[in-house]
């Protein structure tokens, strides 16, 4: 037993392993008779140390070396995304300040520096669509062109209201095109596309209505106004751009030619007043504008006014304009006397009897005033229109005769054999008129009219001032003979819109009735003058802008009344040689006076334009 295990024990001390395949073999082989390598271990090893320490050191310069290439890598990743960030946030602040060309191709360089930057590709589509929104000038179709592939990138994006903003644009993008180039490009599809992925999609609903509105480029969609109320409805639910939305819908509502849009502005303006929300400058300007327009005695403007007021109480429109109108100095704006005629009219129609009369009074004496200088002042119709207005508040019965005449020529008066050139000519009696009924007939000759000789100014005057029921008594010259003829007066009609309102100019009989009732002027002969004078008012001095303590006496009109003549219409005459003058029936006495005892010349110191001077008439 024990010889045996001391055998193995010395076989085994006999024995080492290969140095290559680790089998059992003879200490003293110096080849490995199992897989043949030679057994020079100490070369092997040092060997193998070798190749070891050289295989180390080889992956740990390449660790560094990719440790160094990746840091690089990254940083300038890094450093990428930093400009790319810098630029972007570059171009909102352009995009603040407006300058979206100047944003667009900040965007552009962050792209290129990072094509794959979301946030640079979503600014690039949203500067697109502000470019496009605010509408390209002239000859900028090439840039139209170029943002069109932006708006279909940004069409397929995955969130879908960012689509649908973009479908919406491409929309718009191919209205301007055909607006530019004359040619069809799909433009309502766009809208339709853009709606189905987001309902409430404020830009597609904007657009569309506009398109709708437009007057060049009108999509067919039955009641273009209701659809496109509808539309700006529907981009209000959407929530964004409200501002945007509400100036849009203002802008084009105001714009366009389709019957009714007015009124729906005018209904936003009621809807601010109720509610007690500041106007914007734009709303304001057209209250004080446009709307006085609807007062104008024509179709258009009557059906426009009868159209707002199927849709509003005439007290909501009053109410409207007088909290738009506060802190306005109508008096000194073109438009002041058309506005304030427009309310006293709904003041008429609610009931508020002493306000229309106050507002007509004020506006009627604005325009009066204009009249009496310039005898072809457009409002005349307006004035003629409150002139009726005012008779029928307080209950005045304009007088009417129905016949028109004219000044006698020479040549008429000799062939009709009148011994002298005098007198006013009747071209037409109207059948069934008072006038007729007078005895009166078309070709009569008036001489006289009230004893006095019949002069076409003078005559205007005395038939002008007359209302129903008063009599007349006229001298008239009839196949060689001379007539005395009493007429009584009838009640004249106001005339419709459709009659003609609209053509009146100058100075009409319903004009001289008025002026007597609300001024009392006197009329007087001064040499080659004829002038109508007033005792000054409050109410005179504010129509004919004087001072409000001035003192004289006011020419409210004057025959010849150009405004170079010696006196004229709202001229103040302060003195007649060197007598202070306060009242129109002062001044008359005056003038007779000096007339009695033949005083030649009448000086008349005058106040107009705020400048004195003595000017001196001949009475003779």
């Amino acid at each position: 037993m024990t010889d045996s295990t001391e055998t193995e024990t010395n076989r085994a001390e006999q024995r080492k392993a290969c140095i290559a395949c680790r089998e059992q073999i003879q200490r003293e082989a110096r080849i490995c008779p199992q897989c043949g390598s030679p057994q020079s271990g100490a070369r092997w090893k040092f060997l193998g140390t070798a190749l070891k320490w050289i295989g180390a050191v080889t992956a740990l310069l390449s660790l560094i070396a990719g440790s160094i290439q990746f840091h690089g890598l990254l940083q300038a990743s890094r450093e990428r995304s930093e400009a790319v960030q810098k630029l972007v946030k570059a171009a909102d602040m352009q995009i603040e300040y407006g300058d979206l060309d100047s944003a667009l191709q900040l965007v552009e360089q962050a792209i290129a520096l990072q094509p794959g930057s979301r946030a640079a590709g979503e600014r690039q589509v949203a500067v697109a669509m502000m470019l496009v929104r605010r509408g390209l000038k002239e000859g900028d179709q090439k840039k139209n062109e170029s943002l069109l592939p932006v708006l279909y990138r940004g069409a397929v994006d995955a969130d879908p209201v960012r689509a649908a903003d973009a479908l919406a644009h491409i929309g718009l993008a191919n209205k301007l095109r055909r607006s530019a180039q004359n040619k069809e490009f799909p433009i309502e599809e766009y809208f339709q596309r853009a709606v189905a992925l987001d309902a409430d999609n404020v830009f597609a609903h904007v657009f569309w209505a506009e398109s709708l509105l437009d007057n060049t480029w009108r999509q067919e969609a039955g009641n273009n106004l209701e659809a496109a109320e509808q539309h700006f409805a529907m981009a209000m639910k959407d929530g964004r751009h409200q501002d945007y939305v509400q100036q849009h819908r203002f802008d084009w509502l105001r714009a366009t030619s389709v019957e009714g849009a007015d009124i729906l502005l005018i209904g936003d303006m009621i809807a601010s007043w109720r509610h007690n929300v500041p106007l914007a400058e734009k709303q304001q300007h057209m209250i004080l504008s446009e709307i006085s327009g609807f007062y104008y005695p024509d179709e258009r403007f009557g059906q426009k006014l009868q159209n707002l007021l199927q849709r509003f109480q005439p007290a909501e429109v009053l109410g409207m304009l007088e909290w738009a109108g506060e802190g306005q100095n109508w008096d000194q704006n073109n438009n002041g006397p058309k506005l304030l005629a427009l309310t006293a009219y709904l003041a008429e129609l609610s009931g508020n009897h002493p306000l229309a009369v106050e507002r007509y009074r004020t506006a009627r004496l604005q325009l009066r005033q204009e009249e009496l200088v310039d005898s072809y002042f457009v409002n005349s119709p307006i004035r003629e229109r409150i002139d009726w207005s005012l008779a029928n508040l307080l209950h005045i019965r304009p007088g009417w005769l129905g016949i028109t005449y004219e000044e006698i020529t020479g040549e008429l008066a000799r062939s009709l054999g009148m011994p002298s050139t005098h007198g006013l000519f009747i071209r037409d009696v109207t059948p069934a008129s008072p006038a007729e009924a007078g005895g009166l007939s078309a070709g009569d000759v008036i001489l006289e009219v009230e004893g006095r000789t019949a002069e076409l100014q003078s005559a205007d005057r005395q038939l002008g001032t007359k209302v129903a029921n008063d009599t007349l008594a006229l001298t008239i010259f009839r196949k060689g003979e001379r007539k005395l003829l009493q007429l009584t007066f009838g009640e004249a009609n106001a005339p419709s819109v459709s009659d003609g309102l609209r053509s009146i100019r100058g100075t009409t009989p319903l004009a001289l009735l008025m002026d007597q009732v609300l001024y009392q002027p006197v009329d007087l002969a001064v040499g080659e003058h004829t002038l109508r004078l007033a005792t000054l008012t409050d109410e005179l001095r504010s129509g004919f802008r004087t001072n409000q303590d001035a003192a004289g006496v006011l020419v409210f009109a004057a025959q010849p009344g150009g405004w170079q003549s010696d006196l004229s219409a709202g001229d103040l005459i302060l003195e007649v040689n060197s007598h202070p003058v306060n009242s129109a029936n002062e001044l008359a006495a005056l003038v007779e006076q000096a007339a009695k005892h033949r005083e030649q010349p009448l000086l008349f110191h005058r106040l107009r334009g705020g400048k004195r001077h003595t000017v001196a008439i001949k009475t003779n």
